[in-house]
């Protein structure tokens, strides 16, 4: 089944730079993962909500699971260009968003992420 969500999806306010080959391989992992964890019926009337909701649950794990690096030298912080630390607020942020578009279509309670350190 094809993903409704693809690497080009990661721009804006959720940019992903997925220029590197395996930062795509990673992301499509994640994007699957997601899918497949809140499986959605999309239909014409809603399709642009499940794609928003995808795109902020896969941006919530991704980037919360690749802001450290484990390495043969211990933990590293990504290098980032024009550094900016880590947007935990942004990070919550895309989480809770996508959880509001999921308990809107579902009509579920999934809870919201409400804390620092994530």
């Amino acid at each position: 089944m094809a993903s409704l969500i693809s690497k080009d999806d990661f721009d804006g306010i959720y940019f992903i730079d997925t220029n590197n080959a395996g930062v795509q391989v990673m992301l499509q992992k994640y994007i699957d993962y997601i899918e497949a964890k809140y499986p959605i019926d999309v239909t014409d009337e809603n399709e642009s909500k499940v794609k928003e909701m995808y795109v902020g649950f896969t941006y919530f794990e991704y980037v919360r699971d690749t802001y450290n690096q484990n390495t043969p030298v211990g933990n590293v912080q990504q290098q980032i260009p024009n550094e900016r630390t880590l947007d935990e607020t942004k990070l919550i942020r895309a989480y809770n968003n996508a959880v509001d578009i999921y308990n809107e279509l579902t009509g579920s309670e999934l809870k919201y992420v409400t804390f620092i350190g994530i």
